[in-house]
Parts: structure tokens; sequence; C-alpha cells
């Protein structure tokens, strides 16, 4: 229940006017760099800010890192990982992942 909730609360959000949604915070965190720290993960939470903010997909936090460190390091299912890999190859498929940079990131914490 609390996860049906979790996900029609979000959208309804995004429906809204609230443009909070697509900016980043002091941290240079988007709403989907937040969600890929979390301990939960909801696939369609996720589905939800990529349909709404693609580039967010690629946005760099402050020390540089994107949404899916986060996922990878915090042991996201692997649908979640998947999901965030494959989005990125369909919305930018000339991206080039910092696999290097991630694995020094995951190394030196």
């Amino acid at each position: 229940r609390l996860r049906e909730v979790a996900v029609s609360t979000l959208r309804n959000l995004l429906r809204g006017d609230d443009t909070n949604f697509a900016e980043q915070d002091c941290l240079g965190f988007t709403p989907l760099h937040i969600l890929s720290c979390s301990t939960l993960h909801r696939l369609e939470m996720y589905e939800l800010l990529i349909e709404h903010y693609p580039h967010h997909l690629f946005t760099k936090d402050k020390w540089g890192d994107i949404p899916l460190l986060y996922a990878l390091w915090g042991r996201a299912p692997r649908v979640i990982v998947d999901l965030l890999a494959g989005s990125m190859r369909k919305h930018h498929s000339n991206y080039e992942v910092d696999w290097a940079g991630m694995i020094r990131t995951f190394c030196e914490s």
C-alpha cells in the first residue's frame, strides 16, 4: 500500500506546475540522484522521473557523478540498473559512461 501511495504521490507532483523537480539541490542532486541513493527502489518511480526528465540520467552532481553510479554503489536491483543504463542508451546513444571514474569512486570510498 505504501508503494502505491508513493508512486501516486510522485505522479501527482509531476502533473503539477512544480518546477523544483527540474532543478538540482545544493549537492547537485536531481530527484533521480536521490532516488538512486535510496535503499527502497520502486521501478515505477524511476520510470516516471525518466519519462519527465530524461536529461537527469546524464546530470552530474557536485562530485561529477551521475545517478547510475549511486544505483550501482547502493546495490540497486538489477532491473533498476538495467533501466538506467538502457534509458541512457535510448536518450543519448553516444554518451560514454566513465566506468574508470566510477570504479575509482568505489575504491576510494
